[in-house]
């Protein structure tokens, strides 16, 4: 820092100082310099402590006048609030800890779910999948949230949570939200549904996946790429880790199964229904959740799962139910996003139109059978 930008920097703290010494709180100090109130804070705890004479004629600086308390910038943060670290925090601890004071979540307080309010032999599972926030549908993701709210057990997203379309491979048209941005739609999203249902189970799609592939594709090595996951394992997955870090404890993420090398983190089974996220697409519809049913027979060992009678498929976008091979009973389970930008390619790859809605399937509390009479999908008409 030049000598010129020390002089102009002790010269607005004693500007804040005189405005203190008049009765100005830190918020409206912080407007009249376009600074954040904790800036002020700093600035005058800054101020008083290297200038003691008179310090004790003003109020005590170091804590929040109403209201949650704005973070510090991230050229501030080892600074001030880690003083006396023997080791700085990590370049990703720094951006979370950055990230959760932008979006209001540094003093957020998770509150209690409402307990599903019917009563009977059956658990209801929602089912949502393909939001692709922010580019989802948000008038009816907030009505599924409103109307659903106490009427489930559980809340599954089976993949596409968040879109990240910041780190896709593909040319970007229209860059219509920033990285940051996709964050934090993302997370208000987890925080709607964990406000909204008992319990809410988050499974990986191609999407959620985004980070990691575009960290690899500039340049991370694989054993590199491990080594980070070893020492933060959220490294690429920011929003598990803002679902651990403040407490969501009602939100967690399909546990990973794993055999010899490979790791299926898109599969999920409760009872005899089983959830997931197969990469696939076809212009027959229902054939894709076809296939994916003959995929887990034949991995049913590799994968470790019981008995199953009924799959749902997300990633194709598409709605449906029909009976397949093997006595299974199989869903395509649509999706809740706005039309993508690729369906206007006048290449025409083959995708249809979206079908938008959500997925309940009623499972016997007793025995974990699916009824099928019963479980279907909604659509959410435009």
């Amino acid at each position: 820092m030049s000598n010129k930008e020390k002089v102009l920097k002790q010269d607005i703290a004693e500007q804040m100082v005189k405005l203190k010494e008049e009765g100005d709180t830190n918020v409206t100090i912080g407007d009249a310099f376009g600074v954040s109130e904790a800036t002020v804070r700093r600035r005058l705890k800054k101020y008083y402590k290297e200038n003691p004479k008179g310090a004790s004629v003003l109020p005590d600086v170091s804590e929040s006048e109403g209201g949650v308390m704005a973070g510090p910038g991230p050229e501030e943060l080892l600074q001030d609030i880690f003083p006396d670290a023997k080791e700085p925090k990590s370049d990703f601890d720094l951006a979370m800890d950055t990230l959760n004071d932008y979006i209001g979540w540094k003093y957020y307080t998770p509150t209690d779910p409402p307990v599903c309010a019917i009563k009977d032999d059956y658990e209801r599972i929602l089912v949502l999948n393909d939001l692709h926030v922010p580019y989802h549908d948000e008038t009816k993701f907030h009505w599924v949230l409103e109307n659903m709210k106490g009427q489930v057990d559980m809340c599954v997203v089976a993949g596409d949570l968040s879109d990240l379309y910041s780190y896709s491979r593909y040319p970007k048209r229209h860059q219509r939200f920033t990285a940051v941005q996709e964050m934090v739609s993302t997370a208000a999203a987890i925080v709607g549904m964990a406000e909204a249902f008992p319990k809410v189970i988050l499974m990986s799609g191609n999407h959620d996946e985004r980070l990691r592939k575009h960290l690899v594709s500039r340049g991370i090595q694989g054993d590199e790429l491990e080594a980070i996951l070893y020492l933060n394992e959220n490294f690429c997955n920011p929003m598990a880790a803002l679902v651990q870090k403040h407490g969501l404890k009602n939100v967690e993420l399909v546990p990973v199964i794993k055999d010899d090398y490979a790791e299926w983190n898109w599969i999920w089974q409760h009872g005899d229904l089983v959830l997931g996220h197969p990469e696939k697409f076809s212009r027959i519809p229902n054939k894709v959740v076809g296939e994916f049913i003959s995929y887990l027979v034949r991995f049913r060992n590799r994968l470790k799962l019981n008995e199953f009678r009924v799959v749902g498929a997300g990633h194709t976008h598409q709605a449906g139910m029909t009976w397949n091979d093997y006595g299974v009973v199989g869903f395509e389970m649509g999706c809740l996003c706005d039309t993508p930008e690729y369906a206007s390619d006048p290449k025409m790859p083959g995708a249809r139109p979206s079908v938008k809605g959500y997925t309940m399937f009623l499972q016997d509390r007793a025995t974990g059978r699916t009824n099928i009479n019963l479980s279907r999908f909604y659509e959410l008409s435009d």
